[in-house]
């Protein structure tokens, strides 16, 4: 801030400290007058009584003038009413931009996209609005492509595997024995026996499908 804008500011604050001064004093001196002037307490006592009388609501006593009461009222009413407006444009202000932006979220892709107006439509706001949009499609095409694909075919995957299975014993059962089936050189090679068992057959040795030939068979 250079010189010129100081002393500029400098003499806007010294003008309204001189018109806060003369607007303080002029509601200083009008509460004083208004203090000093003759009083009207005993036609406002009669009626009271009046009100008694009659078995209506009382009025309320008139308030005993007070010049350095009303005085210092003057000043706190004359004081809010000249930064009343602007703490109110203040406090707005704040209020806006704290207040949390509206978020647009699509659940179903069935839905309307959004229709931004004013200080929301901009690049960013519509940006993020068709990312929005084409989460919301893509995730509602997964789930269709799950519930009425995936599961489908796995429900006939199962029964294919089941058919086959069967199908697979129904041969074997008509096949020669396992004693009676050739065996290959890569099949069954050993090098030293296994240490459980009887130290031929393998973890995952199963009697039905594997046969392992002895030399002297």
């Amino acid at each position: 801030m250079d010189a010129t804008s100081r002393c500029a500011g400098v003499a806007d604050v010294h003008i309204y400290a001189c018109r806060l001064v003369r607007l303080l004093s002029t509601r200083v001196r009008a509460r004083a007058n208004r203090a000093n002037a003759p009083r009207r307490r005993p036609r406002l006592i009669h009626l009271h009584r009046q009100a008694q009388s009659s078995n209506l609501t009382p009025l309320p006593a008139p308030p005993i003038h007070d010049s350095n009461r009303y005085t210092l009222h003057s000043i706190c009413t004359t004081t809010a009413e000249m930064f009343a407006p602007r703490t109110l444009l203040r406090s707005s202000q704040r209020l806006a931009l704290a207040r949390p932006p509206v978020r647009s979220v699509r659940f179903y892709s069935s839905e309307s996209p959004r229709k931004f107006s004013g200080a929301e439509d901009n690049d960013f706001n519509r940006e993020r609005a068709e990312h929005e949009a084409h989460a919301g499609e893509s995730g509602e095409l997964w789930r269709k492509l799950s519930i009425y694909v995936a599961i489908p075919c796995i429900i006939i995957a199962c029964v294919n595997g089941k058919i086959r299975w069967d199908a697979h014993w129904e041969h074997q059962a008509h096949a020669p024995p396992m004693s009676e089936r050739p065996e290959y050189p890569y099949q069954n090679i050993r090098t030293k026996n296994f240490f459980w068992g009887d130290g031929d057959k393998t973890l995952f040795w199963n009697d039905k499908v594997n046969y392992h030939k002895k030399d002297d068979e």
